[in-house]
């Protein structure tokens, strides 16, 4: 059971509001999912989890299914529940196949660039950003600039912001709606 209160635009606090607005137009045809909901709560939450989309946005060198499939990885490598559940529906909706999505979460990727780069946000999602030289200089080697390896630290951190406080909350992820295919969020991850 849910520790708070899940919000709707009509329930959440007036501070709340424009920032759940934001993130409903941010992810068209989703709805209100329960994270956003809870997170509704307290303004700060809301708007420091958006604020992390939002940057990952403008700032995005990486295509939307690249970052879907990073945000995946780190959720499967975390241990965490819900931005799994959500990430492997946003990796589908990016244009993964379900083959595909599952060897992401699996560690199981057959493309030798993309293996170097996930098994970094692997080894950095499950050891609080700890990541090895080796695993690193694989990464370079394969053709990720560091530049880029910051930038899927980027995405490691919202998910773990979001399946901390799915935890933290106690919420179960959403299900999807019946005939509904939302659009794929610009941000993708969670």
């Amino acid at each position: 059971m849910t520790r708070v209160r899940l919000h709707t635009l009509d329930t959440a606090k007036a501070s709340s509001r424009s920032v759940l607005q934001r993130v409903i137009d941010a992810s068209p045809g989703v709805g209100i999912l329960n994270l956003w909901a809870a997170m509704a709560e307290a303004p700060a939450t809301l708007d420091a989890y958006m604020a992390m989309r939002e940057s990952i946005e403008a700032y995005a060198t990486f295509d939307p299914a690249l970052r879907s499939g990073i945000a995946l990885a780190a959720a499967a490598a975390n241990g965490g529940s819900y931005s799994t559940t959500i990430n492997r529906r946003i990796a589908t909706r990016a244009g993964w196949s379900p083959e595909e999505v599952e060897a992401v979460r699996l560690g199981a990727e057959d493309d030798p660039r993309l293996r170097a780069l996930l098994a970094l946000v692997r080894e950095a999602s499950g050891n609080r950003g700890a990541a090895t030289e080796t695993t690193w200089s694989a990464a370079v080697e394969a053709g990720w600039t560091n530049a880029e390896l910051v930038e899927a630290f980027a995405i490691i951190a919202l998910t773990w912001f979001v399946d901390g406080f799915a935890s933290f909350v106690q919420i179960e992820a959403d299900r999807p709606p019946e005939n509904v295919v939302p659009e794929v969020p610009a941000a993708a991850p969670a």
